[in-house]
């Protein structure tokens, strides 16, 4: 019986290493496959590159982006103009984009927050200036918040 115990603990080792064996493989195999995908298929990197269509300054920078968007800022910041930029950015990049806000800019009438989309009008209000939302109508509750 003694070789009967041999026996089966020689055929558990010798499966067990098949099975290590096989795990290692697949997991060469596995790994081999993530590099060959990361050289052909390399990820799409988010950019916030920006082209300066037109500006008032008349600087034109000319970089480009993947989906872009047209957005023509005017009002209280240092760089007025049409910008073709990503279209994952917000009104904050935008204004930082246009050179900052004027020291005249109210800061208080605009949402830096916002998302912005393709064709959008940003007006950065100066102080003391009454917004006007949509088809020249007042925004009631600027106003009466002031």
């Amino acid at each position: 019986m003694g070789n009967l115990d041999e026996d089966s603990q020689q055929n558990f080792f010798e499966d067990r290493s098949k099975v290590v064996a096989l795990v290692l493989l697949f997991g060469g195999l596995f790994l081999l496959a993530i590099g060959i995908g990361l050289v052909f298929f390399p990820g799409q990197s988010k950019s916030s590159d920006v082209e300066l269509i037109a500006s008032t300054s008349g600087a034109v920078s000319d970089v480009k982006t993947s989906a872009e968007i047209a957005v023509d800022i005017d009002g209280a910041v240092a760089k007025p103009g049409l910008y073709k930029m990503a279209s994952d950015l917000r009104i904050n990049d935008l204004v930082s984009l246009a050179g900052g806000l004027l020291d005249t800019a109210d800061r208080a009438q605009v949402n830096l927050a916002g998302k912005i989309v393709d064709g959008q009008k940003v007006h950065i209000p100066e102080l003391g200036e009454v917004a006007v939302t949509g088809f020249g109508k007042l925004n009631k509750t600027l106003v009466n918040n002031k």
